[in-house]
């Protein structure tokens, strides 16, 4: 479920980066506490800062 919901916010441009994410950089991913709750945030779609904070998170394990 939650590189079918990265697949998505890639495809919005919420996350900035294209490479695709393979399975234990998910896993990775889920366990860092610096992004999980980004993943199922509803407030992600249109707080700017936050989506910042969330590619600056991720942009760790690119």
């Amino acid at each position: 479920m939650a590189k079918r919901k990265l697949k998505h916010m890639q495809a919005t441009k919420i996350i900035e980066t294209q490479k695709p994410f393979d399975k234990n950089t998910v896993k990775h991913m889920l366990e860092d506490p610096s992004i999980r709750p980004y993943l199922f945030s509803k407030k992600l779609l249109h707080d700017k800062t936050m989506q910042k904070q969330l590619n600056e998170a991720i942009s760790k394990y690119v």
